[in-house]
């Protein structure tokens, strides 16, 4: 809540595009500190956390995109 993903929402809601969003970050309760690189791991928010988010929410688009890699 309150982050970069809130902006950009309501940005696109004042502009009055409705598109499908995934907004990714860190929960709104308090977190564990240490490395950030195993944080964002632990957190589901280095790469292949995005990636994972991704495919769960657009598969479609994934396999394309699967498709398009063997392809090229």
């Amino acid at each position: 809540m309150g982050g970069a993903g809130s902006a950009v929402l309501e940005a696109l809601q004042d502009m009055k595009i409705s598109k499908e969003i995934l907004v990714l970050g860190f929960e709104d309760e308090f977190t564990e500190h240490g490395d950030p690189s195993v944080l964002m791991q632990q957190y589901g928010l280095a790469a292949t956390g995005i990636q994972k988010r991704i495919e769960e929410m657009w598969p479609v688009a994934h396999q394309a995109s699967a498709n398009l890699r063997r392809v090229v």
